[in-house]
């Protein structure tokens, strides 16, 4: 039974590459039919005899030839050539029925297109008749030029260099072309480049002025440098100047416990605050502090705690010997302390200090700036 069935399968097998052919030719067929039944052959014909097709694709390319033959004479606003090749190219697509045919008739309406359009723009540009090709026009200077640089470079000719390298090397000169050829056909009036009235007058340019470095425009009475020293001289300037507000410290400071101070400060010693505060200026005060340090350590004033109060006091000593430092075990004893602008405030206030202080006020200094500023 399965030998019987496997017989009459084989007998009733069709390939598969033969039915998809079949199916192929049979789907074509019904195509083809259906456009014979529907479509029009007055538009499309498939099967459109060749010599006919010949003759159309002769006809659009003679068509073309005429459009670039007499591109010239259609682009004249009294000519009717242009019309009259439409019209012929209308009447004979009408004989067109394939695709590819068509597509002369498209290239051919394109190039037709683009030569309206020309004549149009030529219309606007000149009113009186007088029509300008711009393509033409172009390459007609481009020639003039290359003749024009020939001539310069003739001598190159020997050389091997031909008159078509010309352009691609130096480049065209339009500038030259239009002072050569376009100046003396012009009939626009010559111009200077600005006008500002009366020829005498002349045009201004602006002129950059360097900017002055500093203080420049500030008008000085004096001008004061300071003087340049080397790394020795400046730090020996210093400790000379420091020293001399120092001792001008010690020098006030003898001269008020001569002339000015009471019995009991002369006995039991000054309160320390009431000696370096300045209460105009609180720099001041801590500069009188710094002063006063030094005069502690090399012995001219004495600085001690009041057992009663537990303030400052000081009066002015006589430096000890380093025999009497020996003998009377004398010590030196060091105390930092702080002081801030608050605490200048409040003890101003608390020991009720008064202007003037008993170290003098030192008035600022004035210090003019030079033109270049502080340093050269």
């Amino acid at each position: 039974m399965a030998d019987g069935t496997s017989s009459s399968d084989k007998e009733n097998s069709v390939p598969n590459g033969y039915n998809e052919m079949d199916k192929l030719k049979s789907t074509q067929a019904m195509h083809l039919k259906h456009l014979e039944e529907v479509a029009n052959k007055d538009y499309y014909d498939p099967d459109q005899p060749m010599e006919e097709r010949r003759k159309i694709r002769k006809q659009f390319r003679g068509f073309t030839r005429n459009l670039d033959d007499h591109r010239s004479e259609y682009l004249k606003p009294d000519d009717d050539g242009l019309f009259n090749l439409l019209v012929s190219a209308d009447s004979a697509f009408k004989n067109v029925k394939q695709t590819t045919d068509a597509t002369l008739d498209a290239r051919f309406l394109v190039s037709a297109l683009n030569l309206t359009t020309k004549r149009v723009l030529n219309l606007n540009v000149g009113a009186s008749g007088v029509c300008i090709d711009i393509d033409e026009f172009v390459s007609k200077c481009k020639f003039q030029m290359q003749s024009d640089l020939a001539a310069c470079h003739g001598h190159r000719r020997g050389e091997g260099v031909d008159d078509g390298d010309i352009d691609i090397i130096g480049g065209l000169p339009w500038d030259l072309f239009s002072i050569h050829h376009g100046f003396p056909s012009s009939r626009r009036p010559a111009l200077s480049d600005h006008l500002l009235g009366p020829l005498a007058i002349q045009k201004k340019y602006r002129v950059m002025k360097e900017r002055r470095k500093g203080l420049g425009r500030r008008k000085l009475e004096t001008e004061v440098r300071p003087t340049e020293m080397t790394g020795s001289e400046n730090e020996t300037h210093a400790q000379a100047s420091a020293m001399a507000k120092v001792y001008n410290t010690h020098r006030a400071l003898t001269e008020y416990f001569e002339n000015h101070a009471t019995e009991d400060e002369l006995e039991n010693g000054m309160n320390l605050f009431k000696v370096v505060i300045n209460p105009k200026s609180f720099s001041q005060t801590i500069e009188n502090i710094f002063y006063v340090s030094f005069l502690v350590k090399e012995g001219n004033i004495a600085v001690w705690t009041d057992e009663d109060t537990g303030l400052l006091k000081m009066l002015p000593a006589q430096p000890a010997t380093q025999q009497e430092r020996r003998e009377k075990n004398i010590y030196a004893s060091q105390m930092i302390f702080s002081f801030t602008m608050w605490e200048w405030r409040q003890a101003i206030e608390v020991f009720d200090i008064t202007f003037p202080p008993v170290i003098p006020h030192r008035e600022k200094e004035d210090t003019n700036i030079g033109t270049t500023g502080w340093f050269r």
